[in-house]
Order: structure tokens, then sequence, then C-alpha cells
């Protein structure tokens, strides 16, 4: 392998592993936000089932100044297993990158946190 191929592969282990590491912060983001949204629904139904209103759902006068629900929340609870798993494969890839970068002397030998 010449200098030149040598460069190019680190170059792109680089790239692979910035852009590994940037799908990881948007699958984070996803389950944080999809977190929130449980953890508010949650709330209601502990609280005050009957304040909870889904967008597209006819209200009376009572509750029109009630915080308004995503519908689409029990489709997206059901993604929740597939991002799981997204997580965890992204992981293990940012993981494996980050090794062969430390073999290369790219960055510290400390190991990357999970």
């Amino acid at each position: 392998m010449t200098d030149a191929d040598e460069m190019a592969a680190r170059g792109r282990l680089v790239t692979d592993y910035a852009e590994a590491k940037q799908r990881l912060a948007t699958f984070e983001a996803e389950a944080d936000r999809m977190g929130k949204q449980l953890r508010e629904l949650s709330m209601l139904l502990t609280d005050n089932p009957d304040r909870i209103v889904f967008s597209g759902q006819p209200v009376t006068p009572e509750y029109q100044n009630v915080q308004v629900l995503d519908d689409k929340l029990p489709a997206q609870v059901a993604k929740i297993p597939a991002l799981v798993q997204d997580i965890r494969q992204i992981k293990a890839e940012v993981q494996r990158l980050h090794q062969r970068m430390v073999a290369l002397g790219l960055v510290d030998s400390l190991p990357y946190q999970i």
C-alpha cells in the first residue's frame, strides 16, 4: 500500500467514524424525543386522564385549553424496538471504528465510552 493509499484509508476511517457518531447522535435524539412524549403521556394518564386530547380528536369547550398530543404516538411506540436495535448496532460500529483509529494512532488509546 502506498503512502497515498494509506492516507486515503485513514481519511475514510476518520470520515466513517464521524458519520457513525452523527448517526448515533440522531438515533439518541429520536429516543430522547420519544421518551419525553411518553413521559408526558404517562404523567397525564396518571394525574388527569380526562385531559388527554389527541390531534384530530373532537373536544367539548371544557377541554379546548388542554395540551393536544400527537395522534401518531401509538405508531411511534411501535418503532421503539427497532430504534433500540439501531442504537445498539451503531454504538457497536462506533466502538469498532474507534478501536481501529486507536490501532492506527489516530486517537487516544482510551476506550470509547458506550
